[in-house]
């Protein structure tokens, strides 16, 4: 799977009740969430390098909003039935 096929995955497993997205978040969510907004950054900063990015994103400014994915127990009990022996 590419990565750009992932928010379709991911919005497919939701409708289907097999994971759900919650604003709750593990312990040490804190110190991975500080490397994700570094990286993000340094990522933005290398695209806006470029004339046409920077005029694409004129205020310079974004956000990303973190969420847990979480297995619902009906994706559980797929997960039990459905991959079954599988690696």
């Amino acid at each position: 799977m590419e990565i750009n096929q992932y928010p379709t995955a991911l919005d497919n497993l939701d409708r289907l009740g097999l994971i759900e997205f919650k604003d709750d978040y593990p312990i040490g969510f804190q110190d991975w969430q500080s490397e994700v907004e570094q990286s993000a950054k340094e990522l933005f900063e290398e695209w806006s390098k470029t004339e046409s990015n920077r005029t694409k994103w004129a205020h310079g400014a974004g956000f990303v909003h973190l969420r847990g994915i979480y297995i619902t127990d009906l994706g559980s009990a797929f997960v039990s039935v459905c991959m079954k022996g599988l690696k």
